[in-house]
Formats: structure tokens, sequence, C-alpha cells
């Protein structure tokens, strides 16, 4: 049996905050105007205690292409907090996903290590950059036999088939889930970049994947998600 977490209170503050467009020239077929399409519409933190190779903490979130343009680099800079107020570590990521379509979600994961000289305690999470793009992601895919289960550590996973339907080859593609609790907020996220890396998957045909979550306390809450591909 695998060692579990405690649950430290992390209040996230949620913010909208537009994407700003930075000084760097626009890639071909991209626009350089600026946006403020997206929003962070949910996230969940929390601090992991007595796990390998020492304590960390999480945040899952997910973001909304909320405008009318496609969004690629989609950037969300964290700030986290001590006790008293101030900063003691910012990280950056990107949200899972080549390119966002209008309407369209996608989640993004931070881990960050804590040391024992730092006293973690909230978090502030941002959308800091964006870029307008007329490209179109390959989405020609379809999950086939999708089951959800528990294994006997307590961990939550989703499993089935991707099946390629599109027109072309894909080198490699990956899948992501998105679980959610009953309030419809974020508590996990987890994927299986894996498929298709030994020949790629092509037209037509499909390819198992097994997802999981990592933390029981997160598993206890799950009661849906969602699954996203990504092709590198």
């Amino acid at each position: 049996m695998k060692k579990r977490c405690l649950i430290l209170l992390i209040v996230g503050l949620l913010i909208l905050c537009g994407c700003t467009q930075g000084s760097t020239e626009a890639p071909a077929g991209s626009s350089s105007l600026p946006v403020d399409d997206v929003m962070i519409i949910s996230h969940y933190g929390y601090y992991i205690s007595g796990s390998f190779p020492g304590d960390y903490v999480k945040i899952f979130g997910e973001v909304e292409n909320i405008g009318q343009y496609n969004l690629k680099s989609i950037k969300i800079t964290a700030d986290f907090y001590n006790g008293a107020g101030e900063i003691i570590r910012t990280d950056w990521t990107y949200v899972y996903a080549d390119i966002l379509l209008p309407g369209e979600k996608a989640p993004f994961t931070f881990i960050e290590y804590a040391s024992a000289d730092r006293d973690y305690q909230t978090y502030e999470v941002v959308v800091t950059s964006c870029r307008e793009t007329t490209e179109e992601p390959y989405r020609d895919f379809e999950f086939l036999n999708i089951s959800t289960y528990t294994d006997d550590d307590g961990d939550y996973h989703v499993a089935g088939e991707l099946k390629n339907t599109g027109s072309q080859d894909i080198d490699s593609v990956k899948v992501r889930a998105t679980f959610y609790d009953e309030m419809g907020k974020v508590v996990a996220v987890s994927s299986d970049d894996y498929l298709g890396r030994t020949e790629g998957l092509a037209v037509g045909e499909s390819e198992p994947f097994d997802i999981m979550t990592l933390e029981e306390e997160a598993s206890q809450k799950i009661t849906s998600y969602s699954l996203h591909t990504r092709v590198d």
C-alpha cells in the first residue's frame, strides 16, 4: 500500500486575466494582435507529505478559450506564498493544448517540490501570455470502449482505446484526462504519454490507454472526467 498524502488547506485566488502579447515577432500563420480571451475556470492545490522523493505541492487547473480565435502557447504563472504573505517561489507552465479552439478547455499542472525551509501556504495562478493563430490542430480521433475503475491502492483509472479516424498517420499522440468533483471543479490531471510510441498511430488504427490518478484523496472526490488529445 502506498503512503498517502496529507492535505493542507491552500486557497488559490481565481483570476480572470487577459493574455498579453510579448514583444517578439509572431510566427508565420499567427497574428500579432493581443487577446483577452483566456479564462482560468477552475483550479485545486494541495500539499503532499511523505511521498518519494519528498514533500511537494501540486496544482491542477483548467482554462477556457472564451474568444473567437484559435490560441496557442497559453502560459500560466503561479506565485507561491508563505504564511507571512511573501512570495517564496514563482513558476510557469503551458496548458495541455497545442492549439485551443474557441469554446474549448484544456488543463494545466504545477508540481513544486517543497523544502523544509519554505512554508507553502497559498498560491495564485494567472494567465500571462498566449498567441492568436490561424493553425488548426489535428483532432480526428475517437475514444472507444471507455471504462473507469479504482485499483487496490485507491487510485482512480479511466481506460479505453484511441482510434485515428482522420486522413494522416500520426507519429506521436498523447492522451490526458481532467478529473472533476461533484461541483465540476478540477481535482486531478493525469496522462498517458506513450500512445504510438513504437510505430505511431496510422489512419484507422487504435491503441489502448490507461490513465490513473496518483493520490487517493483526489480519487475519492472524482465524479466525472474529460479526455484530451495532443499531437506532438
